[in-house]
């Protein structure tokens, strides 16, 4: 179940290198860069991107082209462009992709500029999700109990997390540094591994999805990220991810899995942090820390691993938290997240104990419910209203349907395969869609 692979280079942008023959000798280029996404949902998709003149001559005219695979070529002439030099302009192409689940290649390039150029095709491989997950983003800090500057930014971190519209919507870890000071007392070499992944070079600095944010962000910025942000709270996440843990004494056992949504070679994060600490002692006058990394499980690298859509990735881990700087055993929450290694984004965490709040679509169905979940296939359906129902599988394929599901009705599912489907069930107003897993 867990084969690894070289990872592929996916890449956000292309460029086109235009004929000299066109273009004067000095900045003989045009820099052609597509807005779609490496991931994105199943649906209705429009190319769109800019264009940078990097010729030291005015474009006039243009044909941009795209294809899917070896599928059809999809060309618009841009006319009346006077595109100077140095310039730049974003496109939309009138012909849309219908994408369906799946992976595929993207070809674009540019013809008939000023009518006389064309360039080579440039390709961009892209995964398509047959359907998306809810997204609890993650915020990391690097800090330190040496660090004056510290002070103000942990502080602030402190009472944006107590904001009562944001709980459940986020999760956070804080790295303590050895420095700048004589050591923080909960530094670890594996909050070491994990600064030098993103080149940390000073702390404060906070991290969001991977990204670098600030030095010193403000609750406005740290709000702005969190709800606005291309990979914030609102934004489709194409990974299910769920867990358990125990603790024993001194040892702690996570169990987890992660349903992918797409295929894709990423890495598993597992995190231990204890909530409060009040036993760091540095120079700063902070001896309190909140969500201190305490142990990364198997170790600060995590696990590569090759997620194929539907196949979920499981794993369990017993270890030994005697020799770490934890304070109460009592007092610990376990952060699994998905990382691409690539470009260090964050496609998706979770807090075992604060998992995301209830989604507004959620709250127009309380009542229903299919149990129990997982189930061998016999589901019972628990609601109030009369619904009818239909059953997605994970590349988003109707595989059931039934109409007036009453209270206590008997759904069989056992024709299927086990995995993780979509339950849909709708009224005349509304729609609420519901995780079910076959064992």
């Amino acid at each position: 179940m867990k084969k690894i692979y070289t990872q592929k280079n996916f890449l956000l942008g292309l460029v086109v290198l235009f004929s000299t023959a066109l273009f004067a000798q000095n900045g003989n280029d045009v820099q052609l860069t597509l807005n779609t996404d490496y991931v994105i949902k199943y649906g209705t998709e429009t190319i769109s991107g800019s264009i940078l003149n990097n010729s030291t001559q005015t474009i006039n005219s243009a044909t941009i082209n795209w294809q899917v695979d070896n599928g059809t070529v999809y060309s618009q002439n841009f006319n009346q462009l006077n595109l100077a030099s140095g310039a730049s302009m974003n496109f939309s192409h009138a012909n849309k992709w219908v994408a369906t689940p799946g992976n595929y290649t993207i070809k674009a390039w540019a013809s008939n500029i000023n009518g006389v150029a064309s360039s080579d095709p440039y390709t961009l491989d892209i995964a398509v999700a047959g359907s998306v997950a809810q997204m609890q983003p993650l915020f990391e800090k690097f800090t330190s109990s040496t660090c004056p500057p510290c002070v103000p930014t942990n502080i602030t971190f402190s009472n944006f997390a107590a904001q009562p519209d944001v709980q459940g919507k986020f999760t956070y870890v804080n790295y303590q540094m050895n420095w700048p000071g004589s050591g923080d007392p909960y530094y670890t070499a594996e909050g070491g591994v994990r600064r030098s992944f993103y080149g940390v070079n000073s702390v404060p600095m906070v991290y969001f999805q991977g990204t670098f944010i600030g030095y010193q962000p403000g609750l406005g910025l740290l709000n702005n990220h969190l709800n606005n942000s291309p990979y914030g709270y609102a934004t489709d996440a194409f990974f299910e991810i769920d867990g358990t843990f125990e603790v024993d004494g001194d040892n702690i056992t996570v169990d987890l899995s992660v349903m992918p949504l797409m295929d894709a070679d990423f890495r598993v994060h597992v995190v231990v942090v204890e909530n409060l600490t009040t036993g760091n002692i540095g120079t700063n006058g902070e001896t309190s820390f909140k969500r201190v990394m305490m142990k990364m499980i198997p170790d600060a690298q995590g696990t590569l691993v090759n997620f194929v859509t539907g196949e979920v990735y499981e794993e369990s881990y017993t270890v030994d938290l005697s020799g770490t700087n934890v304070e109460e055993m009592d007092d610990l929450d376990v952060i699994i997240f998905v990382q691409n290694p690539a470009d260090k984004r964050i496609m998706q965490s979770r807090s075992i104990n604060n998992p995301p709040l209830i989604t507004i679509d959620e709250f127009n169905f309380a009542s229903f419910n299919m149990y129990p979940n997982p189930s061998d296939g016999i589901f019972n359906i628990s609601t109030q209203n009369v619904l009818n129902l239909e059953v997605y599988d994970i590349t988003g394929k109707l595989v059931y349907t039934q109409n007036q599901v009453q209270n206590n009705s008997r759904i069989d599912l056992s024709f299927l395969n086990s995995g993780m489907y979509i339950a849909k069930v709708m009224d005349n107003n509304n729609s609420h869609s519901q995780k079910i897993v076959i064992k």
